[in-house]
């Protein structure tokens, strides 16, 4: 059996509107200037396996680094929710015992009435996931302050297939090389206390995110996601659409100019008055569209 190494990534779709249409949306929104009425909070959730000690530790000496017994007990699971400012740098990791459309609405509900219970509005960036939705907040609330929340909240969100856009991942991915990992924690009651702990020390010494990939990047480095247009057979159609209104255009002219010409002038003025304002109010009409001047038909 070979030995080859293989390279994991987020391969995105080809020629995928729906992708397009959210990863722009989402990157416009992060080209926006910081707006403490209306803050960009990005949010994303990660389940961690908690883990128990079988046998007490050693602790590290001079001589030795701290030995662990290979040993452990799993101690089911648990659910962290990262929630972060990009242009103020500010970021809050809570952990609660499962992931829920309620344990989401509750905790977006807690920052919209804490942190920023002042704003009217708040842009939230996140994925597309069946428990990222309005309708949570009418499974946990009663529907006047579910509809009173949910106004609040503009919705941004990523494309399946393209969480990476999600700056809240990000957060997730320093927290769990910082924080999480080659440790066992067993309670959720430790977890809370070690991700606050990360949170609080990451705000008093990290500035916003500078986001760099702009909708023009996009376009330039990801052309096999956005679908590929036959732009010869679109001018082609409009071109034949527009010779067909031109030659519509050009056969009402002539036949208004007939109709009143064929009488003459006279004639028009003894014409039935209903038929002859149809008639001058089409050349009228039409005339200006090919910015003709007609005279002595008043």
């Amino acid at each position: 059996m070979s030995n080859r190494k293989i390279a994991y990534w987020v391969i995105p779709p080809e020629s995928d509107a729906e992708f397009v249409a959210h990863m722009e949306e989402v990157l416009e929104t992060y080209v926006k200037p910081y707006d403490p009425e209306c803050p960009v909070l990005c949010m994303d959730e990660q389940p961690v396996q908690l883990v128990k000690e079988v046998r007490q530790p050693i602790a590290a000496t001079k001589d030795r680094p701290r030995r662990v017994d290979y040993e452990y007990e799993r101690a089911g699971t648990a659910c962290i929710f990262m929630f972060t400012e990009p242009l103020s740098g500010w970021r809050e990791a809570v952990a609660r015992s499962q992931r829920t459309k309620a344990d989401w609405a509750l905790e977006v509900t807690t920052l919209l009435e804490g942190r920023y219970a002042a704003c009217e509005q708040v842009i939230l960036v996140c994925d597309n996931l069946n428990t990222h939705t309005k309708g949570a907040f009418y499974e946990v609330f009663e529907p006047a302050k579910a509809r009173e929340l949910v106004r609040r909240l503009e919705f941004r969100y990523t494309p399946k297939h393209g969480s990476w856009l999600n700056i809240a991942e990000n957060e997730l991915s320093a927290l769990t090389r910082q924080c999480l990992a080659g440790r066992r924690i067993g309670d959720l009651a430790t977890l809370r206390e070690e991700i606050a702990a990360w949170s609080t020390d990451v705000n008093s010494s990290q500035r916003g995110v500078d986001w760099h990939m702009k909708i023009d990047d996009a376009r330039r480095k990801l052309k096999s996601v956005y679908p590929k247009i036959n732009v010869s057979s679109t001018e082609e159609e409009l071109a034949d659409q527009s010779g067909q209104s031109g030659e519509l255009f050009v056969g009402e002219v002539q036949r208004g100019f007939f109709l009143l010409i064929g009488v003459g002038n006279q004639g028009a003025q003894h014409m039935d008055e209903a038929v002859r304002g149809t008639a001058m109010a089409r050349v009228f009409e039409l005339a200006n569209v090919f910015e003709l001047v007609i005279d002595g038909f008043d």
